[in-house]
């Protein structure tokens, strides 16, 4: 699995799938986030997927070295599609649960818009456990 960075042109624009190793493009993050000073920038990372990968361990040492960079981390949770074991989804739930600038969210076919969970990782009364 390959992790790829895109620019805002392309992020809506583009789909890729399949065999999902979730560690691969938090790796990318942390490198990516190196290039930038936290002191002169405000830094977040989000994800999303179906919770497919099988990296359970990997993954979760990049979210938390990740954590230790950023003002806020969230995760979105795709149960529109095929449905993952729930190794890495309670992963990091757990991680969510036990870390404060940490949001986890869902799309399923009750709530499936992206909107929906944008406004539950941001909307009003949501932003309790951003900005540190």
């Amino acid at each position: 699995t390959e992790a790829h960075e895109f620019n805002e042109n392309e992020i809506f624009r583009t789909a890729l799938g399949g065999a999902t190793d979730d560690s691969v493009g938090y790796k990318l993050a942390n490198e990516i986030l190196e290039e930038y000073n936290p002191k002169k920038y405000n830094m977040y990372v989000y994800g999303t997927g179906d919770g497919g990968g099988s990296k359970v361990q990997e993954t979760i040492a990049e979210l938390e070295e990740l954590y230790s960079k950023v003002q806020h981390m969230g995760f979105v949770e795709n149960q529109l599609g095929w449905t993952a074991s729930p190794g890495l989804l309670e992963a990091i739930k757990a991680l969510s649960e036990e870390n404060g600038w940490f949001d986890y969210t869902m799309l399923n076919k009750e709530s499936n818009t992206v909107l929906r969970a944008l406004n539950d990782l941001f909307g009003p009364g949501k932003n309790a456990k951003r900005g540190r």
